[in-house]
């Protein structure tokens, strides 16, 4: 993920995230990019940290002044904040997510069609392993394809009806799936928030 050279708080936001770059300067040392191969478990310090980095990529206005006003908050500490700015951070880990995969010469259904064939690809088999890191690599990228989908729809909805619709959609059932996590965590306070 790149902060644009264009940006109008790129000097404040470069130091903000750690960078050490010159105001003026025209330098390609002083792009602010960061790389990030991150789990779905929104828990994990990874995670955070990611997330932390795009919330900071995406502020705009008082959100920027929330995050540079709060004394000893680390870079993995940037809560969400708002659901603008959220959304911004999911498009952008989905559009990363969506290139990502368009490398694969194979789709996530290719690989899970091979591994139910025990015979060509046995249990603990070298090719077979190989074929699993590569689906698990796959089931991430979908997952925050799949993430940002889901959530900006959820973040278009009223407090009310996104806690019924959470009550009553199978998707929502499991408190400790990485959506949930993000749900619990991400959607419903700043559903919240907005609707007070």
């Amino acid at each position: 993920f790149e902060l644009p050279k264009n940006d109008p708080q790129y000097a404040i936001k470069a130091r903000h995230l750690g960078f050490n770059i010159n105001d003026n300067s025209s330098n390609s040392r002083d792009i602010v990019r960061k790389d990030f191969q991150i789990p779905k478990a929104y828990k994990e310090k990874k995670v955070k940290e990611a997330f932390s980095f795009l919330r900071v990529l995406h502020a705009q206005g008082n959100e920027f002044l929330i995050i540079s006003s709060a004394d000893g908050l680390r870079l993995e500490d940037i809560p969400p904040l708002s659901i603008r700015n959220e959304t911004n951070v999911l498009t952008s880990l989905a559009v990363s997510a969506t290139k990502s995969l368009k490398k694969f010469e194979t789709t996530l259904d290719f690989d899970n069609n091979l591994l139910k064939n025990e015979e060509e690809y046995p249990k603990y088999g070298n090719k077979r392993n190989a074929i699993l890191m590569r689906r698990g690599e796959k089931e991430v990228l979908t997952f925050y394809v799949n993430l940002m989908k889901i959530c900006i729809q959820l973040f278009k909805m009223k407090f009310k009806d996104l806690k019924n619709k959470i009550r009553k959609d199978k998707r929502f059932k499991d408190n400790d799936s990485p959506l949930m996590q993000y749900i619990n965590h991400v959607v419903i306070p700043l559903v919240q928030r907005q609707s007070n």
